[in-house]
């Protein structure tokens, strides 16, 4: 479980650098007109930036709390999970 969240946390992390380098990439060698789009678009990029970089730190934290709870109670875990699966498994059938 671990090693998913920190798959995940590392492949948002490799995605924002994507992103930069292409918009660096891009952005070379601009006009004057195009600067100031540039700097918008830098702007917004840094914002979503720090968006992704919250989402990351809270969905592993939320992660490892439930990777806790689960480990700190299985057989609460496998009882609820069974009751789920039973009760999903009535609504698919009457459709």
């Amino acid at each position: 479980m671990k090693q998913n969240i920190e798959r995940i946390s590392a492949g948002l992390a490799t995605l924002l650098d994507e992103v930069e380098t292409m918009l660096n990439d891009a952005t070379e060698g601009v006009s004057d007109k195009a600067e100031h789009a540039d700097a918008r678009v830098r702007q917004t990029l840094h914002r979503v930036g720090g968006h992704l970089r919250n989402a990351r730190s809270e969905i592993v934290d939320r992660a490892h709390k439930i990777d806790g709870a689960i480990h700190s109670n299985p057989w609460r875990a496998i009882a609820l999970t069974a009751a789920v699966s039973f009760f999903a498994g009535l609504l698919a059938r009457r459709r």
